[in-house]
């Protein structure tokens, strides 16, 4: 969205995390001077970690009190702790389908006295925010969906936790060099990230795929593929270092995971090996 606004003559400038993948509060509000609209994710997709949106939020109201501050919470809703009164935002954004709700639902949350300019128009549903025949029974999902996943969220939480214990027990045992990305204090509970010496992230992602294991893989340097990441460019990430994202659901089990935290052992020795030989 931001890069389709620069297409339109806007200027966009962008943030880099620092080193540990946090955002610096006092830089986002040096950059957001004079801005009309800062985006900040809560939880970063790709490695997990929480950004302290608050802090980042009270920062930018300082420098650029008039600023509209947008949060992409659909990483974050259900899986940490979320008050928009306690961060202050003008807007708030949901997804369904993180939260085992009907694709394609969404909730955006306005702080009173917001203004947004609709995207289309139509028979002024939605406040004249969004034109259109409502979806109801995507509302009336993605509410109960909501409502499963705070009243789970304490147990949850553990749960993540003990799950990412096991896949890091497994590689330990299997003599797999690898470093978890984000501390667990740090990080989201339900996402795990792991770099990988010696492992192209294309080929571990492309054979875990053909083992019925389904996980998101990125690197620092570009392939055919892909752009390098800018996010695992920032932490420092080695170019032969692959990364690898396991994710966590209500439904996810523990029989499941340690399944899958055999085959991805047994895949990224096998393609440290093949590498190594090659």
């Amino acid at each position: 969205s931001a890069h389709r606004l620069g297409d339109g003559g806007r200027a966009i400038v962008e943030v880099a995390p620092g080193p540990d993948g946090v955002l610096d509060p006092e830089v986002v509000a040096e950059a957001a001077v004079d801005a009309a609209v800062v985006a900040v994710v809560m939880v970063q997709n790709e490695i997990g970690i929480v950004q302290p949106v608050t802090a980042i939020v009270a920062a930018i109201r300082r420098r650029s009190p008039d600023c509209h501050i947008h949060i992409d919470a659909a990483q974050a809703f259900g899986k940490v702790p979320l008050d928009v009164a306690a961060i202050g935002a003008d807007s708030v954004a949901l997804a369904g389908h993180k939260l085992h709700g009907p694709k394609g639902s969404g909730a955006l949350w306005l702080r009173t006295g917001a203004v947004l300019e609709p995207l289309w128009v139509g028979g002024g549903q939605q406040k004249g925010l969004r034109g259109g025949t409502q979806d109801a029974p995507g509302a009336a999902g993605l509410g109960l969906a909501a409502e499963r996943a705070i009243s789970a969220m304490p147990s949850a939480r553990t749960r993540w936790l003990e799950l990412a214990g096991r896949v890091t027990s497994v590689l330990d045992a299997r003599a797999v060099t690898y470093r978890q990305l984000v501390p667990d204090q740090r990080r989201a509970p339900h996402i795990l990230a792991l770099g990988i010496r010696g492992v192209p992230a294309t080929a571990l992602r492309t054979v875990l795929s053909s083992r019925g294991v389904y996980v998101s893989t990125g690197s620092a340097c570009a392939d055919r593929d892909s752009k390098p990441s800018a996010v695992l460019t920032a932490i420092g990430l080695p170019a032969n270092v692959g990364m690898v994202r396991l994710s966590f659901g209500l439904e996810t089990t523990a029989a499941e995971v340690e399944t899958a935290a055999g085959i991805l052992a047994e895949v990224a020795a096998d393609l440290s090996q093949r590498r190594t030989a090659g």
